[in-house]
């Protein structure tokens, strides 16, 4: 299975180990002068984890055209190990573990 990550930068990792992961994600850290504000984690299915320098993680099918009001699914105060958890099984394809994780929809 074949899965990307990008940094707040724009790098791109292709199939990055875990450690590889871990340092995208310790990136998040200097966000504030990248040019975007979080990193993501893609897997060829379409899913995607982007993760935010406050502990927000969303959720999401980027191959899904979704209703216009609907937006991703989202968790809040997530801390790293968390995050590593959740990109370590969306990139080994458990995406149905990943659907069980307590998410929320954004408020109207």
């Amino acid at each position: 299975m074949a899965y990307h990550t990008t940094d707040p930068y724009g790098i791109t990792e292709i199939n990055p180990s875990a450690d590889m992961m871990k340092v995208v994600l310790e990136s998040l850290e200097e966000a504030d002068e990248a040019d975007h504000p979080d990193a993501s984690l893609i897997h060829d299915s379409g899913w995607m984890l982007t993760v935010y320098p406050n502990g927000t993680v969303t959720w999401e099918n980027v191959n899904e055209e979704e209703p216009l009001d609907e937006g991703p699914l989202h968790m809040t105060g997530c801390d790293r190990e968390r995050i590593l958890a959740l990109w370590i099984k969306l990139s080994r394809g458990h995406v149905n573990a990943i659907a069980r994780e307590p998410w929320q929809r954004a408020e109207s």
